[in-house]
């Protein structure tokens, strides 16, 4: 078997995870619009018994913070920049103690995509993060570090 470099692997891989967490998170967006905040709209204008309205327009307030934050990751044109630190919708080689994986920095997470939401804990400490720089942050299970191995190529 064939060992890739970082260099060598950085710029495919790096393409190839954004444009598929990209592509998840248009479908979570057309999801929301067409099938679950209706579904809320429809249940607060009902104004049905066994209904907790108070619930309902809690949920609709996290689909709408939801479809906001996608909206904004899908309009946010991702410029390559050399030398420079770790922003939203880049691509990060990082190693959480288990050897180095690449994750895209993303307002949400996607399920079954390596993706760090940018508001979480981790998220919060890689960005500005540069290439070689350690971080801590915190987990329920106590604190953690991780290094950022590598970032997209510019």
């Amino acid at each position: 078997m064939a060992v890739m470099s970082v260099e060598t692997t950085r710029d495919g891989v790096s393409r190839e995870l954004r444009t598929r967490v990209l592509g998840r998170l248009e479908q979570e967006c057309l999801r929301l619009r067409a099938g679950a905040r209706p579904a809320l709209l429809r249940a607060i204008a009902a104004k049905g018994e066994g209904i907790d309205l108070v619930k309902v327009q809690r949920e609709l307030a996290i689909v709408d913070y939801k479809i906001a934050a996608i909206n904004d990751q899908l309009a946010t044109t991702h410029d390559p920049h050399p030398g420079s630190a770790l922003c939203a919708n880049c691509c990060v080689l990082l190693d959480q103690g288990e050897g180095g994986r690449w994750f895209v920095l993303a307002a949400l997470p996607v399920e079954g995509e390596e993706v760090i939401a940018s508001d979480s804990a981790l998220g919060r400490a890689i960005l500005g993060a540069r290439e070689g720089e350690s971080v801590h942050y915190p987990t329920p299970c106590g604190p953690r570090t991780a290094r950022v191995i590598a970032l997209e190529p510019s």
